[in-house]
């Protein structure tokens, strides 16, 4: 599907007083209120939730889902600790707002003109005394959709060499500055809040995405700091004026995601993770340390550290006390501290049905989950949520006949749930790549509810669930783990 992005700028603060200086921009104490009406509203035929997404630290997505009340109107209080974009989903809209913490986002959603008007100029309204500058970043964005842009750049596209793919994405960012720039001299935009925000927004989307398509699919064992350096040309690692951009806490993730990988995988930096431990996540640092200092050193060491899923990986990289003596921001320092304090806590399990029984949907909606969780019952299951519009999904796909021809005669079902994704299309995965497993097509509705159960962030997701029901394992999609964690 289709997915149409604008950016609502929508705040109940002087915009001139978003403020883009750290450390005051992080938090952990105050949410964010998120009201709003569906007009035209009419149970069964409009979707019942409103989609919010929030970003953490290191640029991971939040998802939450808040069911619509029978006169449209819906409330939800959602957590980020920076004021900066978040995103909202209505059907088939997808809006960007920023907001503040502490501050109320008071939203409508004329249900006629979203299914009529694909710029959404209309379609999403914030009122409110900054009214004026919600719609002039609506328009910019429409104006960004529209623009026929003279150079195309694909992350995805395997064809194009790492330099050539960041030339192409370079060239098209300076079009888009471009655009930006005519648009605020034609709007006569005297507020230069604006033209920061989203010259930075434009900026670490593509340096994210120069830096995704060395890593996309395939094995580069030649991958060096020098070369993600040269990628990005200018664009700067250390921005303080980028700190209420999302897209530069996902670019400084992805920078220290790559460090992991190029010490994980080459032969180079063989004497630097001997150095350090003999491990990719202390090898990392010294590369950080080059390259940053403050506040964006302790988020990519936060991130180094907050990438390893594996327990005892963690643990062992704790013993050298590296990361507790450079992260003393506040902020993350408490987050690093829960986080070393749940690594012998092990996987917070929780029983499905139990679950979903007590979410907060009506029971309408939640009769048909509750009767396939049933179903499964008395089995282990592995489930996967995925939809044919992600490639990551798609990139998996390959692999599952091997993955499931290793369990059989096991007591195990590999459950599929597909989400934002068309019968036909589920049914074409399913035959091209011969997977011999459960395929169920979730509406918009379940998946927000099982978004709110699982709690999962992005897609794919993978889960482990015992033969009673209760969720013991995530992020896992070896033979081996998937075994131990089962017992069989």
């Amino acid at each position: 599907m289709k997915r149409l992005l604008f950016i609502l700028i929508l705040t109940t603060v002087a915009y001139s007083g978003f403020g883009q200086k750290l450390p005051a921009n992080l938090t952990d104490k105050d949410s964010i209120l998120v009201t709003g009406k569906i007009l035209g509203f009419k149970r069964g035929e409009h979707e019942s939730f409103v989609k919010i997404i929030t970003f953490d630290v290191s640029g991971n997505r939040d998802n939450h889902a808040f069911q619509v009340a029978s006169d449209g109107s819906f409330e939800g209080l959602v957590f980020q600790p920076f004021a900066g974009d978040i995103e909202l989903n209505y059907g088939d809209g997808y809006v960007s707002a920023v907001a503040k913490p502490g501050g109320h986002l008071q939203l409508e959603i004329d249900t006629q003109k979203l299914g009529k008007e694909r710029s959404y100029t209309d379609a999403f309204v914030c009122k409110g005394e900054f009214a004026g500058f919600n719609h002039l970043f609506l328009q910019f964005q429409n104006e960004l959709r529209r623009k026929d842009f003279a150079t195309q750049a694909n992350p995805g596209d395997k064809r194009l060499s790492d330099s050539d793919f960041a030339s192409l994405r370079l060239k098209l960012l300076k079009e888009q500055l471009a655009l930006l720039d005519t648009f605020i001299g034609n709007s006569k935009v005297q507020n230069e809040d604006f033209g920061k925000w989203q010259k930075n927004q434009l900026t670490y989307m593509a340096a994210r995405e120069i830096l995704l398509h060395p890593f996309f699919g395939k094995v580069n064992e030649t991958i060096s700091h020098e070369t993600l350096q040269s990628l990005i040309g200018s664009i700067p690692i250390e921005n303080a004026e980028a700190f209420n951009n999302s897209a530069y806490y996902e670019f400084l993730n992805r920078l220290s995601y790559g460090y992991l990988i190029m010490l994980a995988i080459n032969p180079e930096y063989a004497v630097l993770k001997e150095e350090n431990g003999n491990s990719p996540v202390t090898g990392s640092l010294p590369l950080i340390d080059k390259v940053s200092d403050g506040l964006v050193k302790q988020l990519m060491y936060y991130n180094v550290y907050a990438s390893q899923f594996d327990a005892r990986a963690r643990a062992n990289v704790v013993a050298g006390a590296v990361f507790s003596a450079v992260i003393d921001n506040p902020v993350l320092q408490n987050k690093f501290e829960k986080l070393s304090a749940s690594i012998n806590k092990g996987f917070p399990s929780f029983h499905i049905i139990s679950q979903i029984r007590e979410s907060k949907a009506s029971d309408s909606l939640k009769v048909n989950l509750i009767r396939i969780f049933e179903k499964l019952q008395g089995t282990s299951v592995f489930i996967d949520f995925w939809g044919d519009w992600c490639a990551p999904c798609m990139m998996e796909m390959p692999g599952y006949p091997k993955l499931i021809s290793a369990f059989e005669g096991k007591p195990i079902k590999f459950v599929f749930f597909s989400v934002k994704t068309k019968e036909q299309g589920v049914q074409r995965v399913k035959e091209k790549y011969k997977i011999n497993g459960d395929f169920i097509n979730l509406t918009n509705d379940e998946a927000a509810i099982l978004n709110n159960v699982f709690k999962f962030h992005s897609y794919p997701s993978h889960f482990v669930v015992n033969s009673e029901g209760y969720v013991v394992g995530s992020h896992v999609k070896r033979v081996e783990e998937i075994g131990k964690i089962l017992s069989i």
